[in-house]
């Protein structure tokens, strides 16, 4: 028979998972805000607060900027209706009936929420760990791995380590300042595994006609139909839709899941491929 350990070591042994899974939390969104200044040409300002001791703190910033629309606490936040609805199907919680515990609780998977759904917003994918329905708070959505829109899985050992990077950044930043900004300059110096080409890797182009790719530099690179209907249908498979995007303009309309708003994207080439990156409406 076989014997029980005791209380104190399954306390202990309960901890040490709680632990675990917290800095697999707070790394992951440090990513995601990682990748807003980096990949999205975004930038973030934080608040000095107290440092964790023994985990990975999560760094939410006060304002988020990309691509001209400001993010605060608030904004960032009611995003969280729209994980839930449209992603999780679930109905989001009413907070203001919650008590102070639970509201506490429920503001900080709101903000979690929120920027993944704004993630998602931008053409990225991820992979949602299963976890039991709240029944007093709203609940927490941890991912395990990040898609990139140029189909690139970064999976949870490597979202670790670049939240790990980035808290230490941020923290770093601060100097004798209650506050700081986090822009592309700072992040571009971290000692991370590097993203795959995107915005802040080429300039997005601007296209000229059916055929021609000018980028803001000012050259020029050409790609024809076959190619152009090649890249569509390997957006579409990525994607996961069943539909073919219609091309706008010379940019590629494309939904990312159902009953979503389309993402809108611009075509450019880079070292002969073609990639899209997420533009401002």
């Amino acid at each position: 028979m076989q014997q029980k350990a005791p209380k104190e070591v399954n306390a202990a042994l309960l901890r040490a998972r709680k632990t675990i899974s917290r800095n697999a939390e707070s790394a992951v969104i440090n990513t995601i805000i990682c990748i807003f200044i980096r990949q999205l040409d975004g930038s973030a300002t934080f608040r000095k607060s107290k440092k964790t001791k023994n985990t990975i703190k999560m760094t939410i910033p006060e304002t988020l900027r990309i691509g001209g629309e400001c993010y605060d606490n608030s904004k960032i936040a009611s995003l969280n209706d729209n994980l839930m609805r449209e992603v999780i199907g679930e109905e989001p919680f009413n907070i203001s009936k919650m008590n102070d515990k639970n509201y506490t609780r429920s503001k900080e998977a709101r903000t979690n929420n929120g920027l993944i759904y704004l993630i998602k917003s931008f053409g990225y994918d991820f992979v949602i760990r299963q976890t039991k329905k709240a029944k007093l708070t709203e609940r927490f959505i941890k991912i395990t791995s990040i898609k990139t829109p140029l189909g690139v899985v970064v999976d949870l050992n490597r979202l670790i380590e670049i939240g790990i990077a980035f808290e230490k950044l941020v923290e770093d930043s601060f100097g004798r300042e209650q506050t700081c900004e986090i822009g592309f300059d700072q992040v571009a110096q971290l000692d991370v595994p590097e993203f795959p080409p995107c915005c802040n890797e080429v300039s997005c182009p601007s296209i000229r006609s059916d055929s021609v790719l000018t980028n803001t530099c000012g050259t020029t690179n050409s790609c024809n139909s076959d190619q152009m209907n090649q890249f569509i249908q390997n957006s579409v498979q990525y994607i996961g839709s069943g539909d073919v995007p219609n091309e706008v303009y010379g940019q590629i309309q494309m939904p990312y899941y159902q009953n979503a708003q389309p993402v809108y994207q611009q075509v450019f080439q880079y070292n002969g491929q073609l990639y899209f990156c997420p533009m401002s409406l």
